[in-house]
């Protein structure tokens, strides 16, 4: 795996031929010499605008234009030229020609998210434009909806503001403008769908993500949509799971959450409220360590464990909560300070007060090694995300299974460059394992696997970790990541960072 980030700002153009079944790049001529040629032929250009430093663009290169069904997607009837953003020193002579044409298209089109395809017809006029990584087919459907005068972004665009767009058309419009890159436009679309919209159907879970997905950080103008419907409400009457959904999610308003959930559990009986169904509404709406809610998990754990079938569901679910009380002020002031470390003794002890042992243990160490992360103690954090994942991961591959091999994959990758130790770097290879027993699945995937490999690597199993990146290299022939990290393993150099690198 890459972990790497390049902040640069300029945006130059490079043509490149991926993979003679793939999509033909094109590499010659200028921005205005290759719209004349496109008008000669009689055909669409394409414009991939990506940077060297962007993960989906790579999986754009890696997975979709070098296969045969992008090529034939777009050969015969497009010209196809990629858009580096960033400029390298290792820039060709070609590449610093495209300087001014690159500035003019980033202008001009307005691109400020990556990958950016903008798709132009012969005669250079722009129609349909996306942003974001697609998989093959999406990206075959995108090409297949650029040819499409129906539905080219562009022309959809002007039938909105013609008010041709009906309301079951307007939801799909304001993803595409946001996927576009146009948040001003998704916005002014998502506004005109809310305001069609009857109560019941501005509350469903699929408006609910609507909104979130538009809004992105913009946390004011989600919880603008949220204020008529609000308003509505009767104090007096218990609150519908979807009133709550709501309130908490686009209205953002937890104390009105809280008081809310409140009342729909003193509502019902004792056996109503330990459903699955109850258990999981109440779990997901838990705002503050002082509500009913809080009340009815913590006082309630084995009950509740085998309702959901699932160990210590209570325990874990507080847990992130606990933190946000009770350590967060302590960072907060620390911070203001200016101070080295927190109190640990302190926080501890309040935590085991209030709460008991077990939310103190846990609750330390996932706040020790989110703490030292932040400051970029690699030592320190991973001494205490091993110390989290010895008290937790076991539990979390046994019920979730392949849903944590992401955020594990994270955690082990972290430990491995941050780490000197052998006993905690095979640590992490312990629960790896754990992983891959508990999620066999798991061991198909090159990622997992090329971080095992550094692990074994750096916990000086050299043989095995040689013979397992060898694997991860036939696995993804493309990746130049995993054939640096194998060349570096067979040179008895460093696959991490820092001196001897």
């Amino acid at each position: 795996m890459k972990r790497t980030t390049i902040l640069l700002i300029l945006f130059t153009c490079i043509s490149v031929q991926l993979n003679a079944q793939g999509i033909n790049f094109d590499n010659s001529g200028s921005w205005n010499e290759l719209k004349e040629r496109a008008k000669a032929e009689q055909k669409y250009i394409f414009v991939d605008c990506f940077a060297t430093w962007c993960g989906p663009c790579k999986e754009m290169d890696q997975n979709v234009y070098s296969s045969a069904e992008a090529g034939n997607a777009i050969n015969s009837k497009f010209i196809a030229v990629k858009v580096q953003q960033d400029r390298l020193a290792i820039d060709d002579g070609h590449t610093k020609a495209w300087y001014n044409d690159a500035a003019l298209i980033l202008k001009t089109y307005h691109v400020d998210a990556f990958p950016t395809f903008l798709f132009f017809t012969p005669e250079g006029v722009l129609v349909h434009r996306a942003s974001g990584g697609y998989d093959q087919a999406g990206f075959i459907a995108l090409v297949a909806d650029a040819l499409d005068p129906q539905k080219q972004y562009v022309h959809l665009i002007e039938g909105f503001r013609q008010g041709l767009i009906t309301k079951n058309l307007l939801g799909n419009l304001a993803i595409s403008a946001k996927y576009a890159g146009d948040n001003v436009q998704a916005k002014e679309i998502a506004d005109s769908l809310v305001s069609k919209l009857s109560d019941s159907e501005l509350i469903s879970k699929s408006n609910i993500e609507f909104l979130q997905n538009i809004a992105g950080d913009d946390l004011a103008w989600l919880k603008e949509k949220s204020t008529a419907y609000l308003a509505k409400l009767d104090e007096t009457a218990v609150a519908t799971p979807d009133d709550i959904y709501f309130i908490l999610s686009v209205g953002k308003n937890e104390q009105l959450a809280e008081k809310e959930v409140d009342k729909y559990i003193a509502a019902m009986q004792t056996d109503q409220v330990f459903t699955r169904s109850n258990i999981e509404f109440i779990s997901s709406t838990i705002t503050s360590t002082h509500g009913m809610a809080f009340e009815l998990l913590y006082e309630n754990t084995k009950r509740i464990d085998q309702v959901m079938a699932v160990e210590s569901f209570s325990q874990f679910t507080l847990d992130a909560l606990i933190i946000r009380e009770t350590v967060r002020p302590f960072i907060a002031e620390a911070e203001r300070r200016g101070v080295a470390d927190l109190d640990w003794k302190k926080i501890y002890t309040e935590v085991k007060k209030r709460f008991d042992k077990g939310y103190a243990d846990r609750v330390l160490v996932k706040a020790k090694a989110a703490w030292y992360f932040s400051k970029g103690n690699a030592a320190q954090f991973a001494k205490y995300k091993i110390k989290e994942l010895d008290l937790t991961a076991g539990r979390n591959v046994r019920y979730q299974k392949g849903n944590v091999a992401f955020d594990l994959n994270n955690d082990c990758w972290l430990v491995f460059q941050g780490s000197t130790k052998k006993s905690e770097l095979n640590r992490a290879l312990y629960w790896y394992d754990q992983l891959f027993k508990y999620a066999p699945d798991e061991r198909k995937f090159p990622n997992n696997l090329d971080t095992y490999a550094n692990l074994l690597y750096k916990a000086g199993r050299l043989s095995e970790a040689i013979a397992l990146e060898t694997q991860v290299v036939k696995k993804e022939p493309g990746n130049s990541d995993f054939a640096e990290n194998l060349a570096k393993m067979k040179r008895g150099e460093n696959t991490w960072p820092g001196a001897g690198n």
